[in-house]
This record gives structure tokens, sequence and C-alpha cells, in this order.
């Protein structure tokens, strides 16, 4: 079990002290590794005292695995300042550090997010495929819908989308996709939904638009067959917009989600109303919010 993981590893740091061994950045990392299986963050971070008082100098490598301790902790405070600590030690922060912490953000806000890419294009890095999805997800934990689907366009804009929408007129098939990506991209369909009704002659108007079907499958794919995806856009779709999208399961056929239409309509414009106050972005236009993190000009969307 993980405590055994940690407690051994303590006890041969203990015995390579008491038989004069010098401990390295590579036993320290090790030591960082096995406290964050038994979700030791604060042993974790004492690492780096410890390893200033016995002139360890850390490398990247141990501080980004102090820093996964403290994200799987769910400490994203700590693990922005773990960020600022390992410049000042003189090291550069790469993907991996960034990736771990966005992982650990979503307690945070837009803002975090937003900064946390900003930083991470400062260093000369480019985002990758768990850049974004790490990103969406910390932001859809945080209830931020608006810049979740923003995030995950930009991915597609730089083809690291990794799943895009497989949609067949207004069903969407989600059923193979991990829970974060299927939120995301059930936000985008519910957008584009509307906006494509709305930009092409002789769609008609919302009042008279057909459902969507979301495909969300029965866990056939899942670990131990779990249905995971159908709950979920459940939840997000019932509890978590404003106001809320109704929805409902098929009664034959249970992987088979039937989305409101003219609740769809209602969501979108208090949506767009939303994002226009907030002066973030309208999304029903164009989806920019965090594609500013790769401007040095600061540009608005």
């Amino acid at each position: 079990a993980a405590s055994a993981v940690w407690a051994h590893s303590l006890l041969v740091f203990g015995q390579m002290r008491q038989h004069s061994v010098r401990p390295t950045a590579i036993t320290y990392t090790a030591l960082a590794n096995a406290f964050s299986k038994g979700q030791l963050w604060e042993a974790s971070v004492a690492l780096l005292s410890d390893m200033e008082a016995g002139r360890v100098v850390p490398d990247i490598v141990c501080c980004n695995a102090i820093v996964t301790a403290c994200a799987h902790g769910g400490e994203w405070q700590v693990v922005l300042e773990l960020l600022l600590e390992s410049k000042r030690l003189g090291l550069k922060p790469n993907l991996t550090s960034f990736n771990t912490a966005l992982s650990s953000s979503g307690a945070g806000t837009w803002e975090v997010v937003v900064h946390l890419l900003q930083d991470l294009r400062s260093e000369e890095l480019q985002p990758d495929v768990v850049t974004y999805r790490n990103a969406t997800s910390a932001l859809l934990r945080g209830s931020d819908m608006a810049a979740s689907i923003a995030c995950f366009r930009e991915a597609e804009e730089s083809g690291l989308g990794g799943s895009r929408l497989h949609s067949r007129g207004s069903v969407f098939d989600f059923h193979d996709l991990p829970v974060e990506v299927a939120r995301a991209l059930a936000g985008a369909a519910l957008l584009d939904h509307v906006t494509q009704r709305a930009a092409v002659p002789g769609n008609g108007t919302m009042n008279d638009a057909r459902d969507l079907i979301f495909i969300v499958g029965q866990g056939a794919g899942s670990e131990d067959h779990k249905v995971v995806v159908g709950p979920a856009l459940l939840e997000m779709l019932q509890c978590e917009l404003h106001p809320p999208v109704m929805a409902y399961l098929d009664p034959i056929n249970a992987g088979r989600l039937h989305v409101s239409a003219p609740s769809i309509r209602a969501w979108a414009e208090a949506f767009a109303a939303d994002c226009r106050e907030g002066q973030r972005l309208d999304l029903l236009s164009d989806a920019c919010v965090l594609g500013m993190a790769a401007e040095s000009d600061d540009r608005k969307c």
C-alpha cells in the first residue's frame, strides 16, 4: 500500500544517514515520490529545507516531484508558491511543472489558469495535449464553463484538441471520451447548436429546433463497466449550468441523453449576457479568452 512505500523510503533514508551516505537530489526525488503516493504533501515540502540544510542542490526533476505531491494533495496555492521557489533557486520550470500545476488548480479561478498559461509561454514553452486537458478540467472543476470551452477551442485551433465533436446533425457521440473532455465538448455543442441555427439562413429559430441527443454509452468501455459519462453530463447540465438545461436518459436506450432545445436557448441567452457583463468574452461570436495568453501585447478578445 501507499503507506508501506513511504514508510520504507523513510527507513532507507534513515539508514543512509546512519552509515554517513550523503543523499543526492535523486534521493530526495525518490522520497518526494513516495510521499506523493502517501498524500503527505507537507512532508514533501519539508524536504526542501532538509536539502538546504544538507547543502544538496535540487534539480527541476526533484522540484517537480514535490510539486506533484502537493498537487495530489489538492494544495494548488502551495503548488504556485513552489513554482516561484524553483525560479528563486535558479531552476527553469519545464512543461511537466506547469502541467502538474494546472492539474491542481481546480480550486482556483479562471485568472489562475490564464496566469499559468502566460507563465508557461514566458518560459518559451508550448502547451501540449496534457496542458489543455488539465486546464480544461481545472476550469470545469471551478465551474467556469465559458473559459473551459474557450480553452478547448484554442486547443482545437492549435491541433491539440485530442478529441473533436463527432456529430450527425443533432446527435453527438461522447461515449468513448474522458469525462472532462466530454463535459467541455458538450458545452461547445450547446453553443454551436445555437450559433449555427442563428447564422445559417433557413434554419429557423431555436423555438422549432430539435432536441440534441448525446450518445453517452452504458459503461462498456470503462473500468469495471461503470457508467461515468452520462451521469457527469446530466449533473453538469442540470446542476452546474445556470439556468439548468433540461435533459433525460432515453427510456429505451440508456446510452442516449436527450437535451431540451428550448432550455438550451434559455441557457445560451443567459450565458451570453453573463459573458458580456463580465467583459471576458462572447463565445456566441468567437472564443479567444485563453488565446490572449499567447500574445505579448495583451490583446483583448
